[in-house]
């Protein structure tokens, strides 16, 4: 009877490690999407950023400095 407890509580426990275990994954899944929305998010946002930029073009007359 002592090895059927044994047995018995082996496999609950392992049910639980297994439970354990999904859950951890499902959060990490979604920490991780969470993570790669954000980058992407951020991507766009820079990419606006840079096309809002205005862009300088500096030319030098021959024989004189540039502007400081």
């Amino acid at each position: 009877m002592a090895i059927v407890k044994k047995l018995l509580w082996a496999l609950v426990s392992q049910d639980g490690a297994v439970a354990n275990a999904r859950t951890a994954a499902t959060a990490l899944s979604g920490q991780r999407v969470e993570r790669e929305e954000v980058e992407l998010f951020l991507g766009r946002l820079e990419d606006r950023a840079a096309r809002r930029r205005p862009t300088l073009t500096v030319t030098a007359v021959q024989g004189q400095a540039l502007p400081r």
